[in-house]
């Protein structure tokens, strides 16, 4: 079957074509490179936005 979407030539090109920026690659790395082996084909759905993290009164501290 073949996909509209141009097959990414690495696994750079392939988070660049998912969103994913190398922060996030970093701390996630495992978990997306066994999705990209997985299918390099295909681009990882969009991630939802970053929760906002509640301030704790001792964050100011």
């Amino acid at each position: 079957m073949k996909s509209d979407i141009p097959a990414p030539g690495t696994f750079e090109d392939w988070c660049k074509l998912s969103g994913l920026d190398r922060h996030y690659v970093r701390r996630n790395y495992s978990t997306v490179r066994r999705r990209y082996e997985a299918d390099p084909l295909t681009p990882m759905p969009a991630l939802p936005p970053p929760e906002v993290k509640v301030r704790d009164r001792y964050d100011e501290l």
